[in-house]
């Protein structure tokens, strides 16, 4: 680092804000988006806001940076920060330092269940800055044009990366849309054997202690043909509650919220919670044609979800829904297409995604060698 460059603290050289609290019941509005410490949760009628880095506080993410554009309300589980002095730091060479900071003051974070801000920690970082703004705004008019042209690759990337995921529902659409000769309605009911499960009760330690079943949550769900276990229950606990035991190759469809229609296929005998449906094939069925034909009718199944706080689909629902099929060897010829064309797209989606990393790292690389000086030598 140049010697002209000043090394204080975050405390010593900038004005730490907070936001203020508010809540959806009481203050809830049409015009601002109100902002903590991740993104919008609803909307008022004020702003306290405008164009400004935002912090996170409370349950921070590994993003605990944002700028927020435009006028908005800050909440308290998000802080901003000003420079105390404006003839000695240029605000937009702030933003991008505290952009800098990120990683930094997300490892400052405090707590296991929800990370939150060290106030103390955060207030004793480095903030070192150049001693005058022409060097300050240089370094940010670097920034600015590479940043820009970095975004235009994201957006492109971004779009490419959508366009190979439509590709795959256009493909299910092409296989599942044009019905074939002798293809027949049935209910996954008339198909499947389907059960919701159970959860064996906590405090109860001969329940879990030492298990070996596999105990899945909805939660644990990821649209894969694979699932691994994180929790495990003993005989016991499986003889005395409701759990249910379903073999190697049954399809669990979640239920609740989030998790809804998400599915995964058993690669051993397990037990699963009561936001889950379990599959098991009443005759010769592939429950892999199941699973891609639900993919296929995901966003209308989504559509008749039920509640207020949560949207959720019930077991009879599950049983209701309608599959038009083929028969048994013409199921597995689809699966086997359906599965290849999956396998190069996902390929695809992978190399996307990897180029998408690799420019938040080119990202992190600049900022690292602008508050070290490099980018003015």
């Amino acid at each position: 680092m140049s010697k002209n460059w000043i090394n204080s603290t975050i405390e010593n050289s900038c004005n730490i804000e907070y936001g203020t609290r508010v809540v959806r019941k009481r203050d809830a509005g049409d015009i601002y988006s109100v902002y903590g410490g991740g993104g919008a949760t609803f909307k008022m009628d004020t702003y306290n806001r405008e164009d400004r880095m935002v912090i996170a506080r409370f349950a921070m993410s590994k993003k605990c940076t944002r700028f927020i554009k435009g006028k908005f309300f800050l909440n308290d589980s998000g802080l901003t920060i000003s420079q105390k002095d404006k003839k000695e730091i240029d605000i937009r060479f702030l933003n991008y330092k505290i952009l800098s900071l990120n990683e930094k003051i997300y490892s400052i974070g405090r707590g296991t269940a929800q990370r939150n801000l060290n106030s103390e920690a955060f207030k004793n970082l480095d903030f070192s800055y150049p001693n005058t703004l022409k060097e300050q705004k240089q370094i940010v008019e670097i920034l600015d044009t590479a940043f820009e042209a970095l975004e235009k690759v994201k957006t492109n990337l971004e779009k490419n990366l959508k366009n190979t995921k439509e590709l795959f529902a256009s493909k299910l659409n092409e296989i599942f849309s044009q019905k074939g000769e002798g293809w027949e309605e049935k209910k996954l009911e008339d198909l499947t054997y389907i059960k919701s499960g159970g959860t064996p009760l906590k405090h109860k330690k001969e329940y879990w202690d030492n298990g070996i079943i596999p105990w899945y949550s909805s939660g644990e769900l990821n649209n894969l043909l694979t699932i691994e276990s994180k929790n495990y229950i003993t005989n016991v606990g499986l003889d005395n509650s409701n759990a249910k035991l379903f073999e190697e190759g049954s399809l669990l469809i979640g239920m609740y919220d989030t998790a809804a229609l998400k599915m995964s296929i058993l690669h051993q005998n397990a037990t699963f919670n009561q936001a889950i449906a379990g599959l098991a094939p009443r005759k010769n069925l592939n429950l892999e044609y199941i699973l891609h034909y639900i993919n296929f009718k995901k966003q209308e199944l989504l559509n008749q979800r039920r509640g207020v706080r949560q949207k959720n689909l019930s077991l009879s629902k599950i049983k209701d829904i309608e599959i038009y099929i083929p028969d048994f060897n013409a199921q597995n010829e689809i699966v086997e297409k359906i599965n290849n064309f999956e396998s190069k797209t996902k390929q695809l989606e992978k190399k996307y995604q990897q180029k998408l990393d690799n420019l938040e790292e080119l990202k992190k690389s600049l900022l690292q060698k602008a508050f070290s000086g490099e980018l003015t030598k």
